[in-house]
């Protein structure tokens, strides 16, 4: 199955509630995140921001976004979730 069959899971991953808040500039940003399904959020969470593959399995919908938009916040697409760090 690829990342843009809708399953009964995606239905009830559609209904979960969010609560984000992003700054004006971000709402199209928001708006397509909120229109993808879990494989290709968490996909998006884990190539564009460096969220932990197994953190962006674990959570639902609204703590993924939020984990998200705390990364884009942090600027330069690293996640603030990632505790390895390199010196």
């Amino acid at each position: 199955m690829d990342s843009t069959t809708t399953t009964p899971e995606d239905r009830a991953w559609f209904h979960e509630e969010v609560s984000v808040q992003v700054e004006q500039d971000n709402r199209a940003w928001l708006d397509t995140m909120l229109e993808m399904n879990k494989a290709e959020l968490v996909n998006y969470a884990v190539f564009q921001y460096a969220v932990p593959e197994a953190a962006a399995e674990a959570v639902g919908r609204n703590d993924l976004i939020s984990m998200i938009a705390v990364a884009n916040k942090a600027g330069g697409g690293q996640s603030v979730a990632n505790t390895e760090y390199l010196y």
